[in-house]
């Protein structure tokens, strides 16, 4: 399937289309096409909010499946632990959150098959600045992503971004966020 995005922003698809037979993950289609035609060996992907956990379920499911390997991840704003406040709470000690959910513990439990290499930028956004939440996504949910990656990649980091360009539609504007991707895939 090729999709391409048209001058007046509207989106021509053309090519063999998805069926339910298709058992194959978008991302990884779409990986194989641009290393058919690109060559790259290594690749960074940024994932924000659901993106994030398309990209996690990618590493855990499929990535053994394409030739090139994820050298650097960025999510923002993902949530691991899913968005209920009450499942996460407000406790700063990540593990102290109320409940981890079935999504956060299935992740959690194929972490082994992520693999080792990749270094991980986790942003997450607080608006009130009160480890709460970016209006969306719980502070502690997206931060939950460590007890997913931590231990198991090359390199985990953090960032909390505050204020008014951190809520969850805005984080990806916000001076900070973007001076840390750029700084972190690029140093």
């Amino acid at each position: 399937m090729k999709i391409t995005v048209m001058k007046d922003l509207t989106l021509d698809y053309s090519g063999a289309k998805l069926t339910p037979d298709t058992h194959r993950p978008f991302i990884v289609i779409a990986l194989e096409d641009l290393f058919q035609r690109y060559h790259f060996k290594q690749f960074d992907a940024v994932g924000h909010s659901n993106g994030g956990l398309v990209l996690t379920n990618f590493l855990e499911y499929h990535s053994s499946e394409i030739k090139s390997q994820l050298r650097h991840l960025v999510t923002v704003a993902t949530p691991y632990n899913d968005t209920k406040q009450t499942d996460n709470g407000t406790n700063s000690d990540i593990t102290k959150i109320p409940t981890q959910t079935h999504l956060l513990t299935n992740f959690i439990d194929r972490n082994v098959f992520i693999p080792k290499s990749i270094t991980l930028l986790n942003i997450t956004g607080d608006i009130k600045d009160n480890h709460e939440s970016d209006g969306i996504v719980p502070v502690n949910s997206a931060l939950s992503g460590s007890l997913i990656y931590k231990d198991v990649i090359q390199s985990y980091r953090e960032k909390v971004v505050t204020g008014k360009g951190a809520g969850h539609s805005d984080i990806l504007e916000d001076d900070a966020t973007k001076e840390a991707i750029i700084e972190f895939i690029y140093r």
